[in-house]
């Protein structure tokens, strides 16, 4: 039904970003739930545990773990993942042969904050191992191999998209209210542009 108000604070949040590629939302991992991260941890530990006795040739599909986006969620990842690849893996399976992937569309790991956490953070992920690819963006992927930008191929059926949010929008507000990436325009109290009584906050502001 329908509700006045004296004053409306928009909190619908934001969902993974495919950009419209219909492959990628089908096969890749989204990362923006508990849940999404409980099935990326029982999917992976089950591809680790198939390595023991998938063929050698199949083995590059599940070796190689591929992040999307190095943004601060998907460095946070590649850092986790290289830690569990060096203290717990090894326990279990072969740590020491699972590569870990991280691939930003920027010029740089962490584009959106400083100089000093853009190569920061780079060096820290070169130490641990992490293989990271700037400048490229992931054209499609069918479930088994990852096509970049450049031509080259991964192998890899365990590709985690953390390359950026789109906004859960609702209708009714103004064309210049919304900005980049589907989120709302405010001030720095939260208020939306062009608006005196209406207000957004968390991540779709």
């Amino acid at each position: 039904g329908e509700f006045s108000y004296d004053i409306l604070i928009v909190a619908t949040g934001c969902k993974t970003n495919f950009f419209g590629n219909a492959n990628l939302e089908k096969y890749a991992y989204g990362l923006k739930t508990t849940y999404d991260a409980i099935k990326i941890r029982n999917n992976i530990l089950q591809n680790f545990e198939l390595l023991l006795s998938v063929p050698k040739e199949e083995k590059d599909y599940l070796l190689n773990v591929v992040i999307v986006g190095a943004g601060p969620t998907g460095v946070e990842l590649a850092g986790s993942f290289s830690e569990i690849r060096r203290k717990i893996l090894p326990r279990d399976f072969v740590g020491e042969d699972i590569r870990i992937i991280l691939i930003e569309g920027s010029a740089d790991t962490l584009s959106s904050m400083s100089t000093v956490a853009q190569k920061s953070s780079r060096s820290y992920l070169a130490n641990m191992g992490v293989e990271v690819f700037t400048s490229l963006f992931v054209k499609d992927y069918d479930g088994n191999t990852v096509l970049l930008s450049n031509g080259d191929r991964i192998r890899s059926r365990q590709v985690i998209w953390t390359a950026g949010v789109t906004g859960n929008l609702i209708s009714g507000l103004t064309n210049g209210s919304i900005v980049k990436g589907g989120r709302i325009r405010v001030d720095r109290f939260n208020m939306v542009h062009g608006y005196s009584n209406i207000y957004a906050v968390g991540d779709i502001a």
